[in-house]
């Protein structure tokens, strides 16, 4: 399962969840079924953030979405976003 994931700060806010995203992702990581976690903020526009997970399994990620650390992200991180995170599942070119 690949997901791609993008988030919009409030612009006063972007600190607080680049700290965030990076505790998250770091926890993230260590779940069993995590291939790849990366994120970022856009160069253009540091208020928009983007993530980019591959897990080896549905229920890998859906695990890590149940997890308490991620729970816990996502209590802090709400309040901060202009709006809820725009999630996409992505599949691989060249799957059948």
């Amino acid at each position: 399962m690949i997901y791609l994931i993008t988030l919009q700060a409030h612009a006063d806010q972007c600190e607080a969840v680049q700290t965030l995203l990076s505790e998250m992702i770091e926890r993230s990581r260590e779940m069993p079924g995590c291939a790849v976690f990366e994120g970022g903020s856009v160069d253009a526009d540091p208020t928009r953030f983007v993530l980019y997970e591959r897990w080896v399994s549905a229920q890998a990620a859906k695990e890590n979405e149940a997890a308490p650390h991620f729970r816990a992200f996502l209590t802090e991180v709400k309040p901060r976003l202009q709006a809820p995170p725009s999630v996409q599942v992505l599949v691989p070119l060249g799957s059948a």
